[in-house]
This record gives structure tokens, sequence and C-alpha cells, in this order.
């Protein structure tokens, strides 16, 4: 799953902001979840071993003459939930589920297939899905977490709102702390919010001119997304001031 999205890496190796961030919800996920012991398809299905599938588990047997192969997770969530897919075996929504503990039906006849399955063991809470996607299936089945909820740093590519191109939020931190670090103490630093935030270049000092000239250009302030006038920056910085860092200049 986190292999097959190319913004999850920096580099074919080492994993982005993006990538760490899924992998915490996921680890998130696997630890909020109750596990039961495997469930038994030979005794409650009189179904067979079958081939691997995905690297899981599998079994079969006949359902109105027709085959019917159910993919078993290495974790068996509590309550066995499952989910009959008509996608392909390899599908993403397939392999997610059941690294979450779900169990996978593949079968082409359908007709009475979820009481059968309901009966012998398996959630009366199944999901019956043309690879509808995983957060739809979970939200069905009141088993998607509210990560919106949840008080844990993010992270977000925003290189359309002004930040550096390629950088994610976390590279954005880094831009924004670099102006606390350069020579000399800054007077005034101006910083926006998570979607105006872009640090522009140090204004030098001047040392015949009035402060009220450091700034010729709009900057944002420091309490919305407006740009302020270039009189308010103006009437911000009177007095000597030495550097004036602006941490956010344009809106995204």
């Amino acid at each position: 799953m986190i292999a097959a999205k190319g913004e999850y890496f920096q580099d074919p190796l080492h994993l982005s902001s993006l990538g760490a961030t899924e992998i915490a919800r996921r680890l998130y996920e696997t630890l909020q979840t109750r596990y039961t012991a495997p469930f038994d398809a030979k005794r409650r299905l009189k179904a067979i071993e079958a081939p691997l599938v995905m690297g899981f588990r599998a079994s079969g047997f006949s359902w109105q003459g027709a085959p019917v192969t159910i993919v078993h997770p290495n974790l068996s969530a509590k309550g066995y939930p499952w989910a009959l897919l008509s996608g392909k075996a390899d599908s993403v929504t397939a392999s997610g589920l059941l690294e979450r503990g779900f169990h996978i039906v593949f079968a082409k006849d359908t007709s009475g297939l979820p009481a059968l399955l309901t009966k012998a063991g398996l959630s009366d809470r199944g999901v019956m899905a043309v690879d509808s996607g995983i957060p739809s299936i979970l939200r069905a089945l009141g088993r998607l977490p509210n990560f919106a909820a949840i008080a844990a740093p993010g992270s977000e590519y925003r290189s359309g709102a002004g930040w550096t191109p390629g950088k994610d939020w976390w590279g954005q931190h880094e831009n924004i702390d670099s102006l606390l670090h350069t020579p000399g103490q800054p007077d005034i630093v101006f910083l926006g919010n998570s979607i105006t935030q872009e640090p522009a270049a140090i204004v030098p000092p001047s040392p015949t001119k009035r402060a009220s000239r450091h700034s010729t250009r709009p900057s944002a302030c420091t309490n919305g997304n407006a740009p302020a006038s270039a009189a308010t920056v103006r009437r911000t910085c009177s007095g000597a001031c030495k550097t004036v860092h602006t941490a956010t200049r344009r809106p995204a």
C-alpha cells in the first residue's frame, strides 16, 4: 500500500512526511483493532485449502455450482468483518481490508451467499462492494477512524500556495525557522497561519532612512489571510528596525 504511492517517499528508500503519517495512521488503526482466533472455514463451510492470494491464506468451496474463494487475513478482527468484492484478486481495496483484519470473498454468483456466510459465523454486517474504496467500506461499517479528532502532527504538500516546490509542511517549518538563525536579532517577525506561510527575503536595515521605508510591498497580517497594506507595515515598523522578517506575504 505504501510502496504504491510515490508521494510517500523522498527517494526510493526514505519516507516523506506523508509516508510517515500514513504509517502512523495504520499503526493507530492496528493498535485500536481487537483481534480474535482465525475463522475456521474448513469446519464451518466445508471449504478446502486454496492457493495463496496476494500472499494471504485462502479457502475455496462451491456455491450454486460456482466457485467461491475466501481470503483470510493474517490477524482476524473481532466479529469477522468481511467484504464481497467483484474486482481483481490483487486489488488495492482487497489488500487494504485484509491488512485491517477483514475476510475477502470473491464469487461469481452472490445470490444467497451473504446469508450463508453470516450463518457460518462471519459478521452480519458484511459489505458487498465493487471496489468502492476502503474509506467508504470502513465508513459503512462504522470502522473508519476520525483522524481529524485526534491531536497529532499533520503533513501536507502546498506548493501551489507558494511553498517551496516539492516540500511538505515540515520543510516549510524549516524555512521559517531558518529566518530566526540569520545573523543579528530581528525586531519583528511576521508569522501567518498554515495557509499563508511563505518565508520572504530579509529586508536589510537602512542606517540613513526611516524604518517606514524598509518594505514597500504588502505583507500578510498576523491574524488572518488578507494581505496588509504597505502603510500598515510602515506603522508597525515605526522606529529604528534593524531587520524585518516577513514570513507570510501572499495568501494561498
